[in-house]
């Protein structure tokens, strides 16, 4: 074996440690790969190559690099996010060694909170050192995201109004319900950046594997047909804060931020059919930029309506005071959080539709031309005639044929 052939770093050993691969590349090329929706824009570098196996092509190249810019930029939220929630322990435990019920209960129910999030970390750094080898990391990611999504849900199905009252408390009229409702507000506050991670991280993972895959449809299908699905789970869980925000800024906030998937959706339509690389990353970009006009107005929007509401206890949702809430480094905890997950969740989400479109095609042709296949293909025709356009959401026949002159 040659020297250079034996200083080749192997695939499994994915060029070195996580610290390794946070100073043999510099932060702002990892950064700007995790904030890109175009891969058409990814460059691996040489280092990068050698890392991979032989014969790796450009584009399979370029979606491992955006890859690991995506696991940087859950790294970097996750040790934010870390700092944070041990306060956040510390506090909690703090604050159950006053109780005179349930104590160890709770000290246990804020240990499993961190763990969860500090287990994800962990992977997440061990999967930037080992980026190159794509099966170590795709297992390991998926476990780890589904600890941190799980694990919250969970506590949030604790009865812990039951476990913070004594017997002669919990029997007074009133008591338990209203440490139940405040309970649940803080496990719903406490769970939602892993819920809220689930829609973006699948609409934002469709998209880049079309610009990876220009040829394939299932990315922006998938996307498009879950999006109807996002904008009602935004307001079935953000209805109720808008009941105790009774604010028309946190509706008009709400309507505009509900109708960027309604936009993605629409704007989607047209990358479903195979492209050239260059007419699916002017696609993406027309998808990124409807989506931006409607969800940062009405993010902002969301922010000054809760910024400006006060409760009972004269404390607001969010706020910098220490009645509020969520105060500011909660929110920043929150936040990193969320971002986190959402980057977490687009790599599984990602290289999930890849290997989904790798299994249907493979099926498809194993049974393509077969008697049931054949027996199916004019009912489908048939049927799809007789329902009409895609949806309400598709382009007017004549826009389309505009876009194909």
């Amino acid at each position: 074996m040659s020297d250079e052939q034996s200083s080749k770093p192997s695939s499994a050993e994915g060029g070195g440690t996580g610290v390794d691969a946070l100073t043999n590349l510099p932060h702002g090329v990892l950064f700007k790969r995790a904030t890109t929706w175009d891969l058409a824009e990814v460059e691996p570098r040489d280092e990068e190559r050698a890392a991979l196996p032989d014969g790796t092509s450009d584009r399979v190249a370029g979606y491992l690099a955006w890859r690991r810019g995506m696991i940087y930029l859950g790294c970097v939220a996750g040790v934010v996010t870390a700092i944070f929630a041990l306060i956040s322990m510390i506090s909690d435990i703090s604050a159950a060694g006053d109780m005179q019920h349930g104590s160890g209960v709770m000290t246990l129910l804020a240990l499993l909170t961190f763990a969860a999030k500090a287990v994800l970390i962990a992977i997440l750094f061990l999967a930037l050192g080992k980026w190159a080898d794509v099966a170590w990391t795709r297992k390991r990611i998926r476990i780890g995201w589904a600890i941190a999504l799980l694990t919250p849900l969970g506590i949030a199905l604790i009865p812990l109004s039951a476990i913070m009252l004594g017997g002669a408390e919990a029997r007074q009229v009133g008591v338990k319900d209203l440490v139940g409702l405040i309970a649940g507000m803080l496990m719903f506050i406490q769970a939602l950046p892993a819920l809220l991670s689930l829609f973006p991280g699948m609409l934002r993972a469709g998209m880049t594997v079309k610009t990876a895959f220009p040829g394939r449809g299932m990315g922006p299908i998938v996307g498009a047909s879950l999006a109807p699905v996002y904008v009602i789970f935004l307001l079935v869980v953000l209805t109720p804060v808008q009941q105790l925000v009774s604010s028309f800024l946190f509706f008009v906030g709400l309507a505009l931020f509900a109708a960027g998937p309604l936009a993605y959706s629409r704007k989607a339509m047209p990358l479903l059919r195979p492209l050239s690389p260059e007419e699916a990353s002017d696609g993406v970009s027309k998808v990124r930029v409807a989506m931006r006009w409607f969800q940062i107005p009405g993010l902002f929007l969301i922010l000054v309506a809760l910024l400006s509401k006060k409760l009972f206890g004269g404390g607001s949702i969010v706020g910098f005071d220490k009645n509020a809430l969520i105060g500011f480094w909660k929110l920043i905890d929150l936040l990193s959080s969320f971002v986190m997950m959402v980057s977490t969740y687009t790599i599984v989400a990602a290289d999930g539709l890849i290997q989904a479109m790798h299994e249907s095609e493979k099926r498809s042709d194993e049974v393509r031309g077969t008697e049931a296949w054949n027996a199916d293909s004019a009912p489908i025709a048939e049927a799809s005639a007789l329902l009409g356009p895609i949806g309400f959401l598709a382009p007017k026949p004549e826009a389309k044929e505009t876009e194909d002159a």
